[in-house]
């Protein structure tokens, strides 16, 4: 069958284009391919490496040469990457909940692992970028002890970095820019505005933060800070996410209760947790400390048997729009 012109190609590209406007790209492309072989080639475009073998041939000294690819070969490639990109897309948007650009604010290091970990870490697998940024270095009520000052605060940096890396997420910064334990002593307008410049730079759309209700203080003025940055009327964040901090938000004795009407499944991930948690060595506790690894692994499990699932976290949807 004779190759199609480019002239052709063009027509059937441009009116694949016109008629799915607003369609990913990967849809895009699989369609853009799929009617270049139907109305051109008329028959099924196999893959580049099939078609390549089909139209060896032999040289003088009798080995295979293959020939150089043509139109149909290219459309093979463009017909599968299309296919890949279509499965990535459906599959992202399943696993994280159809939010691409995550960001995630809390007051100490290891908050974010303990927080909401696992999910952040599914969230990463699936192709969302997703930033981490902490107030404190989370050592400061403890400096006292530090001589140098400087030390404990730079090995929970170094422990931080690492646990991000386990879960595949990125920092975006704030470690150590407020004291630790002080938060509720600092400017609420402070606090927002440094909200409001995270906001601003990396343009989340969908935060996760501490539960309003914690026992800890510096939780809940950052909570607090989140909820008056991403107000609707000021900001494009579609969702807010509050999640539970064992040895904190369970300890809230008579406070607002954590009540979770969102859960995510983290079967896959939740060992990664265990394991990003295990970088803060100084923050495990034992066995029976709720920041243990098995303590840890049974309130997803216990999350978990809520929906069904093997292992979960859990959250309280604290805004969500949808447009």
């Amino acid at each position: 069958m004779n190759e199609p012109d480019e002239g052709t190609l063009h027509e059937i590209c441009w009116e694949v284009l016109l008629n799915n406007r607003g369609k990913p790209v990967g849809w895009l492309a699989l369609e853009v391919a799929r009617a270049v072989a139907r109305c051109c080639l008329g028959h099924d475009v196999r893959p580049l490496g099939a078609a390549r073998f089909d139209r060896s041939r032999q040289d003088e000294d009798g080995n295979h040469r293959a020939e150089p690819p043509t139109r149909s070969d290219r459309l093979a490639v463009l017909l599968e990457r299309g296919r890949r990109r279509k499965h990535r897309h459906v599959a992202s948007g399943v696993s994280t909940g159809g939010f691409m650009n995550i960001l995630a604010v809390f007051a100490h290091p290891d908050d974010e692992t303990l927080g909401c970990g696992a999910t952040l870490a599914r969230c990463a697998d699936a192709g969302a970028r997703v930033v981490v940024v902490v107030f404190t270095d989370g050592i400061g009520a403890r400096a006292s002890s530090d001589p140098e000052g400087w030390s404990a605060a730079a090995a929970r940096n170094r422990n931080f970095l690492a646990a991000l890396k386990v879960l595949h997420l990125d920092s975006g910064g704030g470690f150590g820019a407020f004291s630790d334990q002080q938060l509720d002593r600092e400017s609420s307008l402070r606090l927002v505005r440094t909200v409001e410049g995270y906001v601003g730079y990396h343009k989340p759309d969908v935060i996760y933060t501490h539960h309003v209700g914690d026992l800890n203080a510096d939780h809940r003025a950052v909570a607090q800070a989140v909820l008056t940055a991403t107000r609707p009327a000021v900001s494009t964040v579609l969702a807010v996410y509050a999640c539970e901090i064992p040895s904190s938000t369970e300890w809230a004795f008579g406070g607002t209760p954590f009540v979770p009407n969102v859960f995510v499944d983290v079967t896959e991930t939740i060992d990664r947790k265990i394991e990003a948690m295990c970088c803060y060595t100084n923050e495990m506790g034992s066995a029976l400390h709720p920041r243990s690894p098995e303590k840890l692994r049974a309130l997803a499990a216990w999350r978990g048997a809520t929906i069904g699932a093997a292992y979960a976290e859990a959250f309280v949807s604290l805004r969500e729009v949808r447009r």
